[in-house]
């Protein structure tokens, strides 16, 4: 753990498999998709994958994870949300608008995660076939 900071919302820095993260939550959510990974549901699973742009005012948003759907052959995101701040709204209406692929959305407490809601884009998506 970090000496002399105090977590924002209360959360807990965790460590699973060599990896940190912000909170436990998120550290099990990571474990849920690695146990998709390895069903073979969902490949190329990447951590904090990087600054997503969205809308025309390119307001920034770092999903906790990102990664490939063995099915659809989409790259797709999931945010573990423990606690939502004053800019989560316009971030997950923009994503509906402008997100590059589906978010998956889980709360809960890390001994019980839930998928909350999955928002699947607008833009881009043929209306007729939903591709």
């Amino acid at each position: 753990m970090w000496k002399g900071t105090k977590p924002k919302y209360g959360n807990e820095k965790t460590q699973v498999a060599g990896h940190w993260f912000d909170s436990k939550l998120e550290a099990a959510l990571f474990h849920h998709l690695t146990l998709r990974e390895r069903s073979g549901e969902i490949s190329s699973l990447t951590h904090q994958p990087g600054t997503v742009f969205l809308g025309p005012a390119r307001v920034q948003y770092r999903p906790d994870f990102r990664f490939h759907n063995t099915h659809t052959g989409q790259t797709e995101y999931a945010e573990s949300k423990g606690f939502a701040d004053s800019k989560w709204p316009l971030k997950k209406k923009l994503w509906k608008f402008h997100g590059p692929g589906k978010l998956e959305i889980w709360m809960g407490s890390y001994k019980n995660i839930k998928l909350i809601e999955t928002i699947i884009p607008t833009s881009g998506i043929c209306k007729l076939c939903g591709k």
